[in-house]
């Protein structure tokens, strides 16, 4: 069993807010932004928002190839919280999003869309407020996907315990040998506490979606179980494509493939113990 530290270390490696209850609501200057811009009305704008370990890249990815539209995964604002912070801190922030889009619009003129992946990881400053004020206005398309914080959970532990590769591409037998029959045991004592902080972060990424206009779609439900077309269909209608899309088109567009098992019972050592831990708790639904 790893130890309280190293525990300690990952159960927020994915996010940069020490105080869940400060958040950019609370700047003065959180106020709608207009700014002199070079973009154009066509492309239209896409932000892809997930948090780590989310199937964030496959999904991007995945939408990239059945629109016709480049670079969708690109981690404009930083792959962590550290980057994040330089990028609007230090950096220019929103000036750098808006000089990225109107290049991609450039480059990509015939796709359908141009933007990139946002994790949200830092949520602080006033140049971060301004960045993300901006969305409002901006007319782009915010896409926000989650996963179940739990499969969040045993996926961050197995990476950080078997710097296993970020994904495997279909077809990558030598990745896809690095995973069999990974399993991982999960600290029970702190379980609970480490979801309530994972849900509160949550609700506080869910409040900003809604200032930008947003919509929610579940991971889960895009890749597992017998309706994913019915969440892919509705996707595509917030993003306004009409056009016909079957289950093999999905599967096709897909460029990497599942590396574990569906089912925590394979994955998770101390499973039980999970369960019981969960059991009659709002965390319950997400045993499966």
């Amino acid at each position: 069993m790893p130890t309280d530290d190293f525990w300690s270390h990952w159960n927020d490696a994915d996010w940069d807010d020490d105080n869940p209850k400060t958040s950019v609501f609370e700047h003065s200057n959180f106020a709608k932004v207009s700014v002199p811009t070079c973009l154009r009305a066509q492309p239209k704008i896409l932000i892809v928002v997930s948090a780590g370990r989310s199937g964030s890249k496959v999904l991007a990815d995945t939408i990239g190839a059945l629109t016709h539209s480049h670079n969708l995964g690109n981690e404009l604002p930083g792959s962590s919280s550290s980057r994040q912070k330089k990028f609007f801190d230090e950096g220019k922030g929103l000036e750098s999003i808006i000089q990225y889009l109107c290049l991609k619009q450039r480059e990509n003129p015939e796709d359908s869309f141009i933007g990139f992946k946002w994790k949200p990881y830092y949520l602080q400053g006033d140049k971060f407020a301004e960045a993300w004020r901006w969305l409002e206005s901006s007319n782009a398309k915010v896409l926000y996907s989650t996963r179940n914080m739990l499969d969040v959970l045993i996926s961050n532990t197995m990476h950080e315990l078997h710097s296993l590769p970020a994904h495997c591409a279909k077809n990558d037998t030598s990745c896809m040998t690095k995973r069999i029959n990974i399993s991982v045991a999960l600290n029970v004592k702190t379980l609970q506490q480490t979801l309530e902080r994972k849900k509160t972060k949550r609700v506080q990424v869910e409040k900003l979606i809604k200032v930008a206009h947003g919509n929610f779609f579940s991971f889960d439900k895009l890749f597992h179980g017998s309706s994913r077309l019915v969440e892919w269909k509705r996707l595509f209608t917030y993003l306004n494509q009409n056009f016909t899309l079957t289950q093999q088109d999905v599967d096709a567009a897909a460029t990497f493939s599942a590396t574990t098992s569906y089912k925590q019972l394979e994955k998770v050592k101390n499973y039980n113990e999970v369960e019981q831990v969960l059991q009659d708790t709002e965390f319950a639904e997400l045993l499966h």
